[in-house]
């Protein structure tokens, strides 16, 4: 598993993902604890060849957008 907290590692995930054909998300947010809701953790998991990766995004670290 690897924390993602800089922009060059989420362009790297980014790249990785290209031709993965199933993937997992999980996204966590605060919508019920707030004034406004944001997105606090975007889990993405996949598999290639027999393996599996996961990341976990913090988009309170960079923009995400």
């Amino acid at each position: 598993m690897q924390l993602i907290r800089e922009d060059a590692a989420l362009a790297r995930c980014v790249a990785d993902l290209q031709g993965v054909t199933r993937l997992a998300l999980d996204a966590e947010g605060n919508g019920m604890h707030a004034y406004e809701a944001r997105l606090c953790t975007l889990q993405i998991g996949w598999e290639r060849d027999g393996t599996t990766s996961v990341v976990v995004v913090d988009p309170l670290a960079i923009d995400i957008a």
